[in-house]
C-alpha cells in the first residue's frame, strides 16, 4: 500500500539502532584484530594484538 512503511523484522524500530553496538573480531594467523561499530555503521574503536602461540602438548608429562 502507498505511504505505508513495512519494517523487516516485525516489532523491531529502526532507531534502535542508533544503541546498538556491534563487535567483529578478524582472526589471522599471526594477529587478531577487533572493531567495534554502532548500529548505523560508525566505527567506535579498533584494537590489534599478536596472536600467542601455546607450547605443543606433551603427552605422559604429569
Amino acid at each position: 500500500m502507498p505511504g505505508m512503511t513495512q519494517q523487516s523484522h516485525p516489532g523491531h524500530d529502526a532507531t534502535d539502532q542508533r544503541d546498538q553496538v556491534l563487535l567483529g573480531v578478524d582472526t589471522h594467523k599471526d594477529v587478531h584484530v577487533a572493531a567495534v561499530i554502532t548500529g548505523t555503521g560508525l566505527l567506535l574503536d579498533t584494537r590489534g594484538w599478536a596472536r600467542r602461540v601455546k607450547a605443543p602438548c606433551r603427552s605422559g608429562t604429569p
